[in-house]
Formats: structure tokens, C-alpha cells, sequence
């Protein structure tokens, strides 16, 4: 009895351990119910199985209903899809413009009801009910897109080389540090393996990048060295791409694979042997001119390859990353690795052990500084070293800006201010010079009244001197006229 009791148990612990995973993983969103022309399709669309899909052509649309209110939706397309329409009540809204074959659709308000209708014939794969009150990142992949100024680009030729060998470095600075990195594949698996498009977006997502990768759009054909890759591929049309590439997006750092291939794969080869030759003539016009019309010209800062044997650097890849839950970069590498599923068959893994006997293909945290227009690093072993990154930069030049505007106000102040003490000093000049003139007036006025009076006394004492002139003539007159009278009296009596 003991034993079977013991045996019940272990089953029981078991089978909780197989389950669990998927109880979380039904938890991770809302339950919901999915109706597609009548037809109840809820189980097809969230079983998490890329391989079970539903097909619309145009015009079908597709009812899905929650218990409760739901802030948006989540969709995993089967192809890439066209223009498709989200109708919430009265309003409708177009997505499928941005080429995600992930792709969230936020709800302009909170419903527990919405309908998707095709406008082409495509075909979807998984739907997730994003609840109201949750970082909608946390259940579903929220894309940017692929923009200008990026950090870091990184090329790797197949999905799932960028995790095994350029892994740690993306979980580092794109997950961990929150840097900006762009994603260029050589090659897409449509016409192969179509799962491995998803997987893709599943590794890169787990490893925090948010960027949508970007690819050249080559088939993946293996090839046992480079001379056979350049038998497969064309090497002109491979390095424009990559050049192309290199000057649409404007990184400060390119990462790529190994010149040797790893494990000697030609594929991995050639696209090393591409990025060597792209940022050695991405700023020159004359190369590959119609991208220097397109984009303009460029010159990458620093680039690294993996495995490099010259200027090496050993990244640090187990020191925990907060904002990847505390997981180390490799923890981060390994867990992204797991999300290739279709590769799990095979032999690799991902490893920074340097006591791994196939560590001297597939370390991931090893890499040299292949070319640098910054200085050599100094054994720091980040790959930032010498590196302002494009944030920092608009920082920088932010705090400029505001340090001009500030100096500026200052400017405009002390201009304000010393024309306010020049109309002051000017006023106080015209006062005095009104001062000046009223009292050089009054003087003036003064001197005017004073010559005024001058020449009246004058004229006065004119007429004084003619009236007293006048009256001396007068009385003389008077005395000679007596006189001549006086004289006649006496000469009349002395002739009596």
C-alpha cells in the first residue's frame, strides 16, 4: 500500500509538472470565444500550435467575445498578412500595414467584444485576449518598427545563429540594457520552413529585442565552405544587401558571425566575409552607389565578429539582468534558444564555457574588434566602450539645447535690462538736456529781459537829457529873451 501511495504521488507530481507550463500559459491572457461565420473556432486559434491555422478570404469575419473587458488583441499570421480591419461598435480601424507577421491590435476603449474581417485572402494561426490593466508586452509581442539610427545591427544568416552565437550580446545590451538593435537576416525560410519565421520572432522577443528584424530575402541553401556559398549565392547581390543595409540604418556598432563560419558553414562565411567588405565601403558613394542615393553614405564606429581572433573581448554574460527578471544574458541566450524549436534535434546549444570542447566555435560571449574609427578598446570588454549611443546622444544635445535657450533667456534678460537702463539713462539725459535748455531759455529770456531793460534805461535817460537839454534851452532862451528886455528898459531910460 505504501508503495503504491509513493507511486501515485510521483505520477501526480509528474503530471502537475508536464501541466503546469500550459496552465501558465493559459493564464498569460483572457479566456475567449472565437466565431467565425457561425462556425466556433476557439480551439484551433488557441491551442499555441503554429501548424493548426484558420483560413479567411475576404470579407469573412471573425467574432471574438471575452467575459471580460479586453484593452486588445493578439494575432500570429500563418503568411505575413495584407490590410486587415478591426471593428470595435461603431468604429473601424486598418491594421496589417506594418508586415508583422506577429502583431498586436491595441482597442481605442475597453470591450469584451470584437470583430476581424479579411479584406484578402489570408490565414491566421493564434489569437491571444489581452485583459484590461496588463502591459499588453507581457502576453503578447508589441513590434516597433524597423527605424533609422540604431544602435546596434546585427547580421546573422540563419534563424537561431543570432541566439547561439550572438546571443549574449543581444540579451546584454538589447534585453538587458535596453539599447537599441536591429536585427538583418540573409535568409528566409518561406519556401522550407516556414515555423521557423515564428520562431524567429518568439527568440528575439524573448531575448528583449523590439525592433522587427529585417532579411535579404535569400533561400537557405547550406553550403560546406565559402566556395560553395559563392557558388549558391550571389556575392555581388549578397553585399548589397549589406550594404544597403548598413546605411539605412545608420548603427554605431555591427555584430556578425564568424570568417570561418563556426563550424566552417559557407553560408556564415560569406556573410562575414559581405560585412567585412560593407563597412570597408559604406561611406564611399561610388559603392553600390543606388543605396548612396537611397540612404546616403555611412561609417560604422566599431565592428565586431564573432570569434575574431585580434582585439578580442570577452563579454560578461552571467551577471544578472534586472530588467530580464534577474536572468544572466545566458540565461536569457539559452532560454531564446528554446523557442527554435524545429532546431532542438540537433547538436546545438548555447555555451561561454571555454572549457566546452566546441567552445572555439560557439562561445557566445566571444568576439574582436575587426574594424574601428573610435580607438581600440582597453579591456573593458563591452562592446560600448568609446560609444556615445544615439540616445545619449539626443540627451546630450537636448541638455545643449536647453542650456542655449537658457543662455539665450539670460540674454534676452540682460538685453532686456540694459535697454531698460539705456531708455532710462536716455530719459534721464533728455530731462537734463530739457533741464539744460529750459534753464539756458530762461537765461537767454533773462538776458533778453535784462538787455530789454538796459536799452529802456537808456532811452530813458536819453529823454531825461533831451527834456533837461531841452528845458537848459528853453530857460536860456527865456533868461537871453529877459535879458534883451532888461537891456531895452535900460537904454529907454537912459534916453529919457
Amino acid at each position: 500500500m505504501r508503495g503504491n501511495k509513493k507511486l501515485l504521488l510521483i505520477s501526480l507530481a509528474l503530471l502537475f509538472a508536464f501541466f503546469i507550463p500550459f496552465i501558465s500559459a493559459r493564464a498569460e491572457g483572457l479566456s475567449y470565444k472565437a466565431v467565425l461565420d457561425g462556425r466556433d473556432i476557439t480551439n484551433v486559434l488557441s491551442d499555441e500550435d503554429y501548424s493548426t491555422t484558420v483560413k479567411l478570404y475576404s470579407g469573412n469575419k471573425i467574432v471574438v467575445t471575452s467575459d471580460s473587458p479586453m484593452q486588445g488583441i493578439y494575432l500570429e499570421w500563418d503568411r505575413v498578412p495584407s490590410e486587415w480591419l478591426l471593428i470595435e461598435n461603431d468604429k473601424t480601424s486598418s491594421f496589417g500595414t506594418h508586415g508583422f507577421l506577429h502583431e498586436y491590435a491595441a482597442l481605442s476603449s475597453p470591450g469584451s467584444s470584437v470583430t476581424i474581417e479579411a479584406k484578402d485572402t489570408m490565414t491566421l494561426c493564434g489569437i491571444r485576449a489581452v485583459p484590461v490593466g496588463t502591459d499588453p508586452k507581457t502576453i503578447a509581442q508589441v513590434w516597433e518598427e524597423p527605424t533609422e539610427k540604431t544602435d546596434f545591427l546585427v547580421f546573422s544568416t540563419h534563424s537561431d545563429d543570432e541566439i547561439l552565437f550572438l546571443g549574449g550580446m543581444l540579451a546584454k545590451y538589447g534585453g538587458g540594457e535596453g539599447l537599441s538593435v536591429q536585427i538583418a537576416y540573409l535568409t528566409e525560410f518561406w519556401d522550407t520552413e516556414p515555423v521557423r519565421e515564428h520562431e524567429k520572432l518568439d527568440g528575439l522577443w524573448e531575448s528583449g529585442i523590439r525592433r522587427y528584424p529585417v532579411d535579404g530575402g535569400f533561400r537557405d541553401y547550406y553550403a560546406a565552405d565559402l566556395d560553395e556559398a559563392l557558388l549558391k549565392y550571389d556575392h555581388d547581390k549578397v553585399l548589397s544587401f549589406v550594404v544597403s543595409t548598413v546605411r539605412r540604418f545608420k548603427p554605431l556598432i555591427v555584430v556578425t558571425q564568424d570568417l570561418n563560419g563556426e563550424y566552417g558553414h559557407g553560408g556564415h562565411r560569406l556573410l562575414a566575409k559581405c560585412v567585412t567588405e560593407a563597412v570597408e565601403g559604406s561611406l564611399d558613394p561610388s559603392f553600390y552607389p543606388a543605396s548612396a542615393n537611397e540612404y546616403g553614405v555611412f561609417d560604422v564606429k566599431k565592428t565586431y565578429l564573432h570569434l575574431y581572433p585580434e582585439n578580442t573581448i570577452t563579454l560578461d554574460v552571467r551577471q544578472p539582468l534586472p530588467a530580464m527578471g534577474g536572468r544572466t544574458a545566458l540565461e536569457v541566450a539559452r532560454d531564446s534558444y528554446k523557442k527554435h524549436v524545429s532546431q532542438q534535434k540537433y547538436w546545438f546549444y548555447v555555451t561561454d564555457d571555454p572549457k566546452d570542447y566546441r567552445a572555439s566555435e560557439i562561445n557566445c560571449s566571444k568576439f574582436g574588434l575587426f574594424r574601428t574609427t573610435v580607438g581600440n578598446d582597453t579591456g573593458m570588454n563591452e562592446m560600448t566602450e568609446n560609444i556615445i549611443t544615439y540616445e545619449e546622444e539626443e540627451r546630450l544635445a537636448e541638455e545643449k539645447r536647453q542650456e542655449e535657450i537658457r543662455l539665450s533667456e539670460e540674454a534676452k534678460r540682460a538685453s532686456s535690462s540694459a535697454s531698460i537702463e539705456r531708455e532710462r539713462l536716455q530719459s534721464d539725459a533728455a530731462s537734463r538736456e530739457a533741464l539744460s535748455s529750459s534753464v539756458r531759455d530762461s537765461q537767454k529770456l533773462q538776458e533778453e529781459n535784462d538787455s530789454k531793460a538796459a536799452s529802456d534805461k537808456r532811452l530813458i535817460i536819453i529823454v531825461i537829457l533831451l527834456c533837461v537839454l531841452a528845458g537848459t534851452v528853453l530857460l536860456l532862451a527865456i533868461w537871453r529873451q529877459r535879458a534883451r528886455k532888461k537891456r531895452k528898459r535900460k537904454k529907454k531910460r537912459r534916453s529919457i
